[in-house]
């Protein structure tokens, strides 16, 4: 998924090239691209960018929206094994083998960060649980003006539950899941086409959707607490752009596939060591 920096995403591609390994790529509509010329710079054998490009916005059901959109056009050309998202500004931290023999030695798991709602310690308040309980309009009304009607709703007492009384859970959206975990997830929505409804009225849906969805499935005994990124909040919204010697650092340490967020020109210094150090090839 990607929007901007797409020097960046040229090289993060080319860095993930392998027979094995295809690749998917939405790019939001509203970025100023030129799509034919990033093609001829990218492995067009092995690289596909999705003709139906949506208007992402933050926080709103579009950003899950292009992630199914993603899983669902890879999984109709393929029976991968395993499905690997991630955002175009994430650097990969190990080559495509060694990610692939990753894969293999632990085939059938599920990786992705997780944790039970409501939870303060990772969205403070009332844990989480305002962003399912009541309507986030966000792709029509903007993010400011759902927060007003948020608020509006708290008022007038609206409140929401989880459908088919599923436990919720929170976490990144960055996931590495098997390709029968995906199937699930399709063939639960087919099933039940009233759960997209419910999600395309939370916000920042991405961040519980995956997540309630396998922890309430038989995946749940498969699924391990890491989604193997190295992502830094230190407190703040959105991620840190990764640009210092402490972050060179934490990443020789995180044990992650993949570091985000970075941008080329803030973050030169630290993608250069990367591409020397970690990925000699």
């Amino acid at each position: 998924m990607a929007h901007k920096e797409f020097d960046l995403l040229i090289d993060i591609t080319n860095k993930l090239y392998h027979p094995d390994i295809d690749i998917f790529i939405h790019i939001d509509i509203k970025a100023k691209v030129d799509i034919p010329d990033l093609l001829f710079r990218l492995n067009e054998e092995k690289v596909t960018i999705l003709s139906d490009r949506l208007d992402v916005v933050w926080g709103g059901y579009s950003i899950l929206k292009t992630q199914l959109l993603l899983l669902s056009m890879a999984s109709e050309k393929n029976n991968y094994d395993y499905y690997c998202c991630i955002s175009g500004q994430d650097f990969p931290l190990i080559t495509p083998t060694d990610f692939l023999d990753f894969f293999i030695r632990n085939r059938g798991k599920e990786f992705l960060e997780y944790f039970a709602l409501p939870s303060p310690q990772h969205w403070g308040g009332n844990g989480g649980l305002h962003r399912f309980q009541y309507f986030w309009p966000v792709d029509e009304m903007g993010f400011h003006q759902s927060v007003k009607f948020y608020e509006k709703q708290l008022r007038e007492s609206l409140k929401r539950t989880m459908p088919e009384e599923l436990t919720p859970y929170g976490g990144s959206n960055w996931i590495s899941i098997t390709g029968s975990c995906v199937r699930y997830i399709f063939d639960k929505l087919m099933l039940n086409p009233s759960l997209l409804l419910f999600f395309s009225m939370v916000a920042h849906p991405e961040e519980i959707f995956f997540q309630t969805l396998i922890l309430n499935s038989h995946f749940k005994d498969n699924v391990i607490n890491d989604n193997k990124r190295y992502i830094d909040w230190s407190g703040t919204p959105s991620p840190r752009i990764l640009n210092t010697q402490s972050d060179i650092d934490n990443i020789e340490t995180s044990n992650a596939h993949f570091a985000r967020k970075f941008e080329r020109d803030s973050c030169e210094t630290v993608l250069d060591y990367l591409n020397k150090k970690l990925l000699p090839f």
